[in-house]
């Protein structure tokens, strides 16, 4: 049996090789970000002592930081056991510590070992790990739901190279409300190129860290493009002789998003809008449409601050919302269960009031009551966006936005 070894402050650095730097010695800035200490139970097998005990002190990384590290190049030139006084210590290098800090969010702070056994073809070492985990401000990215938008299915035989621009540009929108992890599956060949450079031995070896960093997606976007079709009318101005063309374009979209882990459908909607305008601008209005309707169905506008006077201040910005937009205020009552199923269905809205947006700022945005109750002390309300019929001399509808989803 190994006896346990600890670190502790007090060992005397100056044996150590320059190279080497002690797991509790180490001390990087946090600006910017929040630090936590997590103590990980990990195992790992290896050739020999030293090779379990490295592996498991990148498993207790990985374990408290959800984010996987192929470092077993880098660890051979990086994890090293030096003497310190009597004892043999096990040290990283401060190089491969901030490099597993930048792919992880976290490092080795110090470390226990319990037992190493003997197993068929090496050891087994059980450890003890303190693990200093770093996060950014905002939701980390492992932590936002991961979303990829699919190549669309084009049943209308009309769309052509226009079916990739719709995909392109839903997925723009997607990355633009800030809300997902949007996941990219167009670019393979340069990723590969980019891995396989990074296993050549031309690359240092702490860079190693770098791969198996992939992300697998939570939700797929299915596209299903069932109609795509311009019609141009000529008339002729009896004045002045001339003709002038006008177009109409219909582009008829039908988006279903399926969890990968279960397969099971999560959300279904539709966009079918004529539009007095070139194909081109139906598809972009197509595809806006489409991501405001997967955006709110999954993370409605909310609002932050409503003041006495009107003013309220709105948690989505950017290309999501428009100066001059409408939008229903509903207040959030209790939780609604199926039941039969049991299943939550969301909580009650009740609706409170108008509001139009006055400034879109990158991340949030400002309105003004129009009509209806002030949002002051109604607690949670949710937005939603409404039909623009004012035009017609109609009473504004909320939009229909697909089935509510089951998240």
């Amino acid at each position: 049996m190994t006896r346990p070894q600890a670190f502790s402050p007090t060992n005397d650095r100056r044996r150590w090789p320059a190279r080497l730097v002690g797991l509790c010695l180490l001390g990087f800035g946090v600006t910017g970000a929040q630090a936590e200490t997590v103590t990980v139970s990990a195992f790992a097998e290896g050739r020999t002592r030293q090779d379990a005990v490295d592996k498991a002190l990148v498993q207790a990384v990985e374990q408290a930081t959800g984010v996987k590290l192929e470092a077993a190049r880098a660890l051979e030139e990086n994890v090293a056991t030096v003497s310190v006084g009597a004892q043999s210590v096990t040290a990283i290098s401060e190089t491969f510590q901030q490099t597993m800090r930048q792919r992880s969010g976290g490092l080795v702070r110090a470390f226990q070992i319990t037992s190493i056994e003997p197993q068929a073809g090496g050891f087994l070492a059980r450890l003890t790990v303190d693990v200093e985990r770093f996060a950014a401000p905002g939701l980390p990215t492992q932590d936002r739901r991961r979303i990829f938008v699919a190549d669309p299915a084009d049943l209308s035989n009309r769309a052509g190279p226009n079916a990739e621009t719709l995909r392109e540009r839903l997925t723009s929108f997607l990355v633009q409300s800030r809300r997902f992890a949007v996941v990219d599956r167009k670019n393979e060949p340069l990723f590969k190129r980019e891995l396989d450079l990074l296993r050549s031995p031309d690359v240092p070896p702490q860079e190693t860290a770098r791969i198996g960093q992939a992300l697998g997606a939570d939700y797929i976007v299915s596209l299903k493009i069932r109609a795509f079709d311009t019609q141009t009318q000529s008339q002729t101005v009896r004045l002045t002789g001339r003709t002038v063309a006008t177009q109409t374009s219909l582009v008829h979209v039908d988006v279903t998003i399926f969890e990968v882990a279960t397969r099971q459908l999560k959300w279904t909607g539709r966009f079918q809008d004529p539009q007095n305008a070139g194909l081109g601008q139906a598809l972009e209005v197509a595809a806006t449409r489409l991501g405001e309707d997967i955006l709110n169905a999954i993370y409605p506008m909310l609002v932050l601050q409503a003041e006495p006077d009107g003013v309220v201040v709105i948690n989505q910005g950017g290309e999501t919302l428009r100066v001059g937009q409408q939008l229903g205020a509903f207040r959030l009552g209790e939780m609604m269960v199926d039941p039969y199923t049991k299943e939550p269905l969301g909580r009650a809205e009740t609706p409170v009031a108008n509001i139009v947006v006055e400034r879109v700022d990158p991340k949030m945005s400002y309105g003004r009551v129009i009509s209806g109750q002030s949002l002051a002390g109604q607690g949670d309300v949710v937005l939603r966006k409404r039909e623009e019929s004012a035009e017609r001399g109609q009473p504004m509808t909320a939009q229909p936005t697909g089935n509510k989803p089951k998240w």
